[in-house]
């Protein structure tokens, strides 16, 4: 599986996530990571094909929280972060489809979201987990793109997260940090 929690405060009319709320929640003992997640469709443009594309924004700590399998180069750096840098980690699927090879470290793709055409590189292919997203978020996905969420955030022009994805350090400590959680959210 996925590995990792989701929280989606929005759903229940709670606030949204903003770096305030990432700092806060950062200080929760037994949380070892956490990031935004934000969702949004689009398509995918390369190799004369158009494809719509579920689009991931997150942080450099999601390899810390969801069981991704890094097949070729490398997942986000803070760096990369707090830059808003128009790279991309997709999973192999995607790869084949596009350019019908699984190593596309390096390959420029353009990507379109809310109306926006923004040239990302590829920076890191992973094993897809197309299946575990589709049920964790309810929702068919054609392609799985993993962006910074800062460059998501400022193509949408939005500031903050309606969810978020964390991990914990043992297993026993999930629910009580998920609690934790859900009550600084409220």
């Amino acid at each position: 599986g996925l590995g990792g929690i989701t929280v989606y405060p929005g759903s229940s009319g709670k606030k949204l996530i903003d770096e305030q709320i990432m700092d806060d929640l950062s200080g929760i003992p037994g949380l070892k990571a956490l990031t935004p997640f934000i969702y949004k469709t689009g398509k995918a443009e390369c190799c004369g094909l158009s494809k719509s594309t579920a689009f991931i924004g997150v942080n450099e700590k999601i390899f810390d929280i969801f069981n991704m399998n890094l097949l070729y180069g490398k997942g986000f750096s803070e760096t990369q972060i707090a830059s808003c840098e128009k790279v991309a980690v997709v999973d192999d699927e995607f790869a084949m489809e596009t350019y019908k090879r699984e190593n596309i470290v390096g390959k420029r793709v353009t990507f379109v979201i809310s109306g926006q055409s923004q040239e990302f590189t590829v920076i890191g292919v992973i094993r897809s987990q197309k299946q575990g997203l589709e049920n964790m978020m309810q929702v068919s996905f054609p392609n799985v793109v993993y962006i910074p969420y800062t460059s998501l955030n400022e193509i949408t022009g939005d500031s903050k997260a309606d969810k978020i994805a964390i991990s914990c350090f043992s297993p026993e400590s999930e629910d009580l940090v998920a609690n934790k959680v859900v009550k600084m959210l409220k």
